[in-house]
């Protein structure tokens, strides 16, 4: 029977690809929104506990989204060190910064999805005010996670533009999602440009799954040359069937 051999140009791709998977699974989580301004104690509790399920499942792809993230920002990371070459600063900045966004992002899911999982019927209405404070703080660490997100896309258009390490055009997209995201990320504080800088934060954001998307790809295709690349001197590591 005929051996067959493990492909280290398909390996690269589809660890590449990781960032497509993370897209995915953070489009497919569910978010439900109350969508009344003020709500009573009774309205809260009853939005909570219809939407348990919802909560439940925004929690976990929520959390399994942001680890095949890292996957993703590893693989960027290993491109973007070698364009930088030598220095390695803002492929080292790169890398903090997107662990950052996932810590802050995934930390302020779990808040926010809290009370969907711990309140129950038999909960009184001092223990629904609770959780909803609880789950009110996790806009501030949502704040955090854009201003790192911001940093992230300002070092990849940095490392792009001044060293090629990706496509210019993927570099000037970053650049501008990095200004969106750091005016939105303070955002939150009071002035005429408040909603402007709210907008920009919100579009940063939906626009840079679609910049991981674009990334993944070109990584996917630049990984797996480069795997071919490096395997053609050696001999693929063969598997019985």
């Amino acid at each position: 029977m005929k051996r067959r051999h493990v492909s280290a140009a398909a390996i690269g791709r589809l660890a590449a690809l990781s960032g497509v998977v993370f897209v995915a699974l953070s489009m497919a989580a569910p978010y439900p929104n109350i969508g009344i301004e003020s709500p009573s104690v009774e309205e809260l509790k009853d939005f909570y506990l219809d939407n348990e399920q919802n909560f439940s499942v925004a929690f976990l792809l929520g959390g399994l989204a942001y680890a095949f993230f890292l996957v993703f920002l590893m693989i960027l990371r290993t491109q973007l060190r070698k364009a930088e070459g030598r220095d390695g600063t803002l492929a080292a900045l790169a890398l903090g910064a997107g662990v950052l966004v996932a810590g802050f992002q995934v930390l302020g899911t779990s808040l926010w999805a809290a009370p969907g999982l711990e309140l129950t019927s038999q909960s009184d209405a001092a223990e629904v005010e609770a959780a909803a404070s609880l789950a009110a703080s996790s806009n501030a660490l949502i704040e955090i996670a854009t201003f790192w997100r911001g940093l992230l896309l300002a070092a990849v258009a940095l490392a792009v533009l001044r060293y090629a390490a990706m496509p210019r055009w993927l570099g000037w997209m970053a650049a501008a999602l990095a200004f969106g995201a750091l005016i939105g990320a303070v955002g939150f504080v009071e002035s005429p440009l408040a909603p402007v800088m709210g907008v920009l934060g919100f579009g940063s954001y939906v626009l840079f799954h679609f910049w991981v998307l674009l990334a993944s790809i070109v990584l996917a295709v630049r990984s797996g040359g480069t795997f071919r690349r490096n395997a053609t001197d050696r001999e693929p590591v063969p598997i019985k069937a």
